[in-house]
């Protein structure tokens, strides 16, 4: 007679940055490595707040996928927007609905706190089928001023996945063409 496999369900574990072990930074690393290249290795004191919340899906102790949330402030027709920032969702083992489970997190926090949540990628199918809005190219509307010399820093890839907090951001941004002025360049 065959036993049947007792699996442990995924449980979502958030953290703070400033509360991650350095295995978890590795960890986090060397996806971003993986998927990303070389160049999207990160410096976890300088690159991202103390508060960046970290989400990560776990089945046992094991990491199956894991995502981002970073305060972002943003500037747009003269008003301070403080929304969060979506960044590094990546799942380690694909085609589990570990990713869905990381999402609907991120989601869930927007809920709770109200925020708006906003990122950008290229990959946008999979972050409307489990929840989040699209908005074609519209990282282009988004535009980086460096803080120190003023230049004005434009990306052209990126469609926007967000989910919209109770500020309603997006949907005042949708209402014209104006353009949104970001403090971190690529989040």
């Amino acid at each position: 007679m065959k036993m049947k496999k007792e699996t442990t369900p995924p449980q979502v574990e958030i953290k703070n940055n400033k509360n991650l072990s350095l295995g978890e930074k590795r960890f986090i690393n060397k996806a971003r490595v993986d998927d990303f290249g070389e160049k999207h290795r990160k410096d976890f004191s300088k690159d991202y707040e103390p508060n960046t919340k970290w989400f990560f899906v776990k089945v046992g102790k094991k990491i199956v996928s894991f995502g981002g949330i970073r305060s972002i402030k943003v500037n747009y027709l003269g008003k301070t927007y403080n929304i969060g920032g979506i960044c590094s969702t990546i799942s380690i083992e694909k085609m589990k609905g570990y990713g869905r489970i990381m999402v609907h997190a991120l989601i869930d926090y927007s809920k709770k706190t109200g925020k708006t949540i906003l990122g950008f990628t290229d990959k946008t199918k999979f972050f409307g089928k489990v929840g989040l809005k699209i908005k074609k190219d519209f990282i282009k509307r988004f535009i980086y001023k460096n803080p120190e010399t003023g230049k004005e820093i434009i990306d052209n890839s990126g469609d926007g996945i967000y989910y919209e907090g109770r500020d309603k951001f997006v949907s005042k941004v949708l209402k014209n063409k104006k353009i949104v002025y970001i403090d971190v360049l690529h989040w």
